[in-house]
């Protein structure tokens, strides 16, 4: 497993409930980190997989093109002979690449001298984001898409997007593997049924950047608190843009109803999802490929309204296990709050079966079935 990063967000949490998975029947699992490191330093991952650690050098950096481009071309070969030392050495069949950068191209290289197969996990950001893909090198994940054997994407609708921005990329197959979530994980007790909690809040757990759309559910908000007085909005997650979000809150004067709580560790995100009123996700892009925080609120029988946007509404279906609203529309989305917040019983309604259908259907065990089916077919050809 290849991934920048070993933290508590989403797509961590989806590569290490796959790897847990993979270990349960009888495969052994490594991740390496490409950090800046000269040499393979072993260690151990939060969750105890052994964990290796490389210098990949960035194919460009901005205002040093020409020298990172020439350090990049130089370094290459020795990056791929320090893989494929590791990759002989560790006897790995198939590499798991998730949220790509331009260093992953050193993966298609070991592909092409038949050292291991490659499965390249998109997740929203890494190639889309706003809806467009400028902030990435076209030609680096051009390579990647051609040069993968299987490209993964966590929801159909996120793979339409991703191949209408990228029409020129040569795909050889793409996969769709929903991401799952672990209600034991967030202490699920759908027997308890919605608990009263003063103050009520409304929440959201979303990155502090422009095509999460907080600035929408901010304006939104402020329609709503003059006829709800005792209630709040809670916001967890930071981001580049916090400061401007937390500016526009100020100058609405919505800064005693509005926290901003920035990253918290998972038991305190799962405590706030379990008192949350009604959970909302405005995003305003197809960037969002799937919604994680989205399918936790679900699992614990919240109330959930998302825009109709990405992978959002296959797990959301209006009206049955949640509400859906145009993105960008400030109107439209603090309508639905006001809906969920003046009937309980469709918020109890929409909630259970929101429950339901997320514990059926999008549980962790369901994608680490569909990620092994997955390596079992590629690796035997």
């Amino acid at each position: 497993m290849v991934v920048a990063w070993d933290n508590l967000g989403g797509v961590s949490a989806v590569v290490n409930n796959a790897a847990l998975y993979l270990q349960e029947y009888g495969h052994t699992v490594h991740f390496l980190f490409p950090e800046h490191r000269t040499a393979n330093s072993p260690g151990k991952t939060r969750l105890g997989f052994p964990a290796h650690y490389l210098y990949f050098r960035p194919t460009s950096i901005a205002g040093h093109q020409m020298r990172s481009r020439l350090s990049f071309t130089v370094g290459f070969p020795s990056t791929v002979v320090a893989l494929r030392r590791l990759v002989r050495e560790l006897r790995i069949d198939l590499v798991n690449v998730h949220f790509p950068g331009t260093w992953s191209i050193h993966f298609v290289a070991l592909r092409k001298l038949g050292l291991a197969k490659l499965v390249t996990s998109i997740h929203g950001a890494d190639v889309l984001l706003n809806g467009a893909r400028d902030h990435v090198p076209h030609a680096a994940i051009n390579m990647l898409f051609a040069g993968s054997d299987v490209v993964v994407t966590p929801s159909d609708g996120f793979q339409v997007a991703v191949r209408d921005v990228w029409p020129e990329a040569k795909f050889a197959t793409m996969a769709t593997i929903p991401n799952g979530i672990d209600p034991a994980e967030l202490g699920c007790d759908v027997s308890a049924g919605e608990t009263a909690v003063e103050p009520p809040y409304v929440m959201s757990i979303l990155a502090m950047v422009p095509y999460k759309g907080p600035d929408i559910l901010i304006r939104a908000f402020g329609e709503i608190a003059a006829q709800h007085p005792t209630l709040m909005l809670r916001l967890i997650g930071d981001g580049p843009n916090r400061a401007e979000y937390e500016a526009l809150t100020a100058s609405l004067g919505l800064s005693h109803c509005v926290e901003f709580l920035g990253q918290r560790d998972r038991q305190t995100v799962a405590q706030y999802l379990r008192g949350c009123t009604v959970f909302v996700l405005p995003s305003r892009s197809n960037s969002e490929s799937f919604g994680i925080a989205v399918a936790e609120a679900m699992a614990l029988n919240r109330a959930v309204i998302g825009s109709n946007v990405g992978g959002l509404p296959e797990l959301i279906e209006h009206n049955v296990t949640g509400l859906l609203v145009p993105p960008g529309d400030v109107q439209q989305l603090g309508a639905a709050i006001l809906q969920l917040l003046n009937r309980p019983d469709e918020r109890t309604r929409l909630g259970n079966a929101a429950g339901v259908r997320i514990r059926q259907s999008r549980l962790w065990r369901n994608t680490g079935a569909m990620y092994l089916e997955l390596f079992r077919r590629i690796v035997r050809g």
